[in-house]
């Protein structure tokens, strides 16, 4: 039986979605992985030169992570209309975390970058001020404090979603959709611990963040597969769905 056309139209955007999240999300790591850190005994002047010193590392990681919070949405409304014949409930859930997500992630991340360039813009001219300015708004030995917040929580909202797809995956027959579904939720319950780990100020905690970022790359392999199959009109309850894709164009 061929998929609504709605279901497909949506599935195609976030198949689109999931390839160009993949690109960014390896680029992210490659950021994270090699983007210098200041030493953990720096005080507050230090901190602020190596800001001003590797400023580009932070335009370059927020210049990503920007679009991949808007990508989210598109992704987000394209698994939900895969979950949503067989669970509607749920996949209304998915497509509302991304809606929410998008919003915390951009503002708070482009928060981020105003306020560590205001800063250091700062320091040139009024080097007092930018010292005070920076003591006031630390927040976990981060120069930010609401946005560094929003971020944080917008991984444990990530984190849900990721864990409400597992939900709605996992009851395919297919075994590519229950695979990447498992995929999805074991990445949604490290960016949950990562978020602990910020609030807390656990570093070891925090590591979650990268892991889940790691396993989030071939969750988006299988599920760009998936989207791209139902687009096709492909009917993910038969186990040998793979098999009658031909039988469907």
């Amino acid at each position: 039986m061929q998929q609504p056309q709605i279901i497909q139209q949506l599935s195609l955007y976030g198949c689109w979605a999931a390839v160009v999240l993949l690109v960014l999300s390896i680029a992210w790591i490659v950021s994270l992985a090699f983007a210098p850190m200041p030493g953990a005994g720096a005080d507050t002047v230090e901190r602020i030169t190596f800001l001003a010193e590797n400023e580009h590392w932070h335009i370059i990681n927020f210049a990503i992570v920007v679009p991949m919070g808007l990508i989210h949405v598109p992704l987000w409304f394209g698994i939900g209309a895969i979950i949503w014949p067989r669970m509607p409930g749920l996949a209304a859930l998915v497509a509302a975390f991304g809606i929410i997500y998008a919003p915390l992630t951009v503002i708070g991340y482009w928060s981020q970058l105003t306020t560590v360039r205001g800063i250091v813009d700062l320091y040139d001219t009024e080097p007092d001020a930018a010292l005070a300015a920076f003591e006031i708004i630390e927040f976990s030995g981060e120069p930010w404090s609401l946005a560094y917040g929003l971020v944080v929580l917008g991984y444990g909202v990530w984190g849900v979603a990721a864990i409400a797809v597992f939900g709605g995956l996992i009851g395919f027959s297919y075994r590519l959709a229950r695979v990447t579904g498992t995929l999805f939720g074991l990445s949604g319950v490290f960016g949950i611990a990562g978020a602990i780990g910020f609030a807390s100020g656990n570093a070891l905690i925090e590591l979650g963040v990268l892991f889940s970022g790691v396993v989030f790359i071939p969750s988006l392999v299988g599920v760009s597969v998936l989207l791209y199959q139902v687009s096709e009109g492909q009917q993910l309850d038969d186990s040998n769905s793979s098999d009658r894709l031909a039988d469907t164009r």
